[in-house]
């Protein structure tokens, strides 16, 4: 027998079974409710204008793959896209994906923006901390991709002017 607090979003459950009773409470779980907006014509007006090469690092997931769905909208660039574990789902021409894993293959990444005129970088990659452990190796692993990682970027581009964009 569950019923609900109407105060609360709580579920009181009763269960009885011989000679056992068995009592507990549960939350009621807050639905997610996603609102995607369409974009405003200045918006699209803006990425339509953009004409050097876009790197994205970490296009994957998150706030990335929004990133890349968005200029994906002007076909005149070429995008460049790196994942890791979450592969990208995309068939358009101007679209390039890498997959590269940043801790490790810096070389790679140092490779295609030597190749490539890039000048806007959006820095997306997220580490897999565990944070419950808090141990001196996530510490570590958590400053490599929020600050040396940026700057080993920034320094493959010693005399050029980028456009550097991080959450």
């Amino acid at each position: 027998l569950s019923k609900k607090n109407k105060r609360f979003p709580i579920i009181e459950n009763k269960l009885t079974y011989k000679n056992y009773e068995i009592n507990f409470l549960s939350m009621e779980r807050p639905k997610l409710i996603i609102k995607k907006e369409k974009l405003n014509k200045v918006f699209k007006k803006k990425i339509k204008k953009i004409k050097e090469p876009i790197l994205i690092i970490g296009a994957s997931s998150g706030i990335g793959n929004e990133l890349l769905k968005i200029f994906e909208l002007n076909k005149k660039i070429k995008i460049l896209a790196t994942f890791y574990r979450n592969k990208i789902k995309i068939k358009n021409k101007n679209t390039k994906l890498f997959k590269i894993n940043v801790e490790k293959d810096e070389m790679k990444l140092k490779k295609i923006l030597n190749k490539f005129p890039i000048i806007r970088i959006f820095y997306m990659a997220t580490p897999k901390i565990n944070i419950k452990n808090n141990t001196q190796e996530d510490f570590k692993k958590f400053k490599f991709f929020y600050n040396d990682l940026k700057l080993k970027i920034l320094k493959f581009y010693p005399k050029k002017i980028i456009k550097f964009f991080y959450p």
